[in-house]
């Protein structure tokens, strides 16, 4: 069975192409802006998922008997949608993450800015970044 192994926003990702392991930085709970209403220029989204029935070995790798459909709500201070993202994720291996680069966010004025994860409609995680404005 597949499950959530993290989920989280961060700044910045690097992904090793030899080895497949990702490296998250500067994973965000806060934002300071100058003012609002703004924009955040770019956030990733990292999910990892790990599928406890299949082996670490290779042989049973390309199994892909089972899809998920992962989509990624982002919702602004206020309550409004920003947008929805989706990928699909296969059975291809054990471990398998799902990236978002999420653009031009837009902040109408401080509050939380909630990520949700939802896997085959269900929502399995969120992440929350409180946005404030820089005290004068």
């Amino acid at each position: 069975m597949r499950r959530l192994e993290y989920f989280a926003v961060c700044q910045s990702v690097s992904l090793d192409a030899m080895t497949g392991e990702i490296s998250l930085f500067h994973v965000t709970h806060h934002c300071i802006v100058a003012a609002t209403p703004t924009t955040i220029p770019l956030l990733c989204v990292v999910g990892a998922f790990i599928d406890d029935e299949i082996e670490m070995d290779e042989q049973n790798a390309g199994n892909d008997d089972a899809e998920a459909h992962v989509k990624l709500n982002v919702i602004s201070p206020g309550g409004e949608p920003v947008n929805t993202f989706r990928r699909t994720l296969s059975s291809a291996g054990r471990l398998e993450n799902t990236l978002f680069r999420v653009t031009n966010i837009p902040i109408p004025h401080s509050g939380d800015l909630i990520f949700e994860l939802l896997v085959d409609d269900e929502s399995i995680a969120k992440h929350t970044v409180s946005v404030r404005e820089k005290a004068t």
